[in-house]
């Protein structure tokens, strides 16, 4: 297990907690502007806006081009 994973997976955490809290308690007192900026950063840090894009694995893909070519 490596320290820098489980501090960023605890900041992650934090953050998660941060937008829980922050709905209820800090809206009322925050223009609009100012809370839609901090909720992102909230959400960024949270790792809510990161884009997860699948590769594409050619040597299984091949795998399975071969599995279903010879009935398994």
């Amino acid at each position: 297990m490596d320290l820098f994973d489980v501090l960023d997976a605890n900041k992650r955490v934090n953050a998660e907690n941060w937008l829980t809290q922050i709905s209820v308690q800090a809206a009322p007192n925050l223009n609009e502007e100012d809370f839609r900026r901090f909720i992102g950063s909230l959400r960024k840090e949270a790792g809510h806006m990161t884009k997860q894009t699948p590769k594409f694995d050619e040597a299984g893909f091949e795998a399975l081009k071969m599995q279903l070519k010879i009935g398994l």
